[in-house]
């Protein structure tokens, strides 16, 4: 879904990227994408406004605590999918010092068509929701702001 969110986005600013240690695969979709490589996580949070973390298994948590480390000052939005409420619980709790935003996408990659009756769906927890709501196209994307996790949201009303 990373892939969904660098299409969708609004404007065409300038896009970073960490690519260090990853994938052929992955650099290859960056450079597809003309995402800007900044190499390291620890460059990406001394250079961009808004943050995104979306990821396969500890992600969630090494990203977060590398925010936390660099002290950083921009809107940090947090797009993984957790493991229950005990692990959104310890998110939360390392995102107490950050302009953080819970995030969840529910629906299909962009380069999917869809029917009528299918749509994309981005829910946004947080005093920041709508600045990061603002930064994407709303053709795509159905936006829903929730007052409580987005994360809890999901795993308590959407499952």
């Amino acid at each position: 879904m990373g892939c969904s969110l660098v299409r969708t986005l609004a404007h065409q600013n300038e896009t970073y990227c960490a690519l260090d240690g990853r994938s052929k695969e992955t650099i290859d979709r960056a450079n597809q994408f003309g995402l800007k490589n900044l190499r390291t996580i620890n460059q990406i949070f001394s250079v961009c406004d808004f943050v995104f973390c979306i990821g396969i298994g500890g992600t969630a948590f090494d990203t977060i605590k590398v925010a936390v480390e660099n002290e950083y000052k921009g809107v940090y939005v947090d797009f993984n999918t957790l493991f229950g409420e005990q692990s959104e619980e310890e998110l939360f709790n390392l995102s107490k010092n950050l302009d953080f935003v819970d995030a969840v996408l529910y629906g299909w990659p962009v380069e999917e068509k869809l029917d009528d009756n299918k749509e994309r769906k981005m829910y946004l927890s947080g005093e920041k929701a709508q600045d990061v709501a603002n930064l994407f196209n709303k053709d795509i994307w159905k936006m829903y702001f929730t007052f409580q996790s987005a994360k809890k949201y999901r795993r308590l009303i959407l499952s």
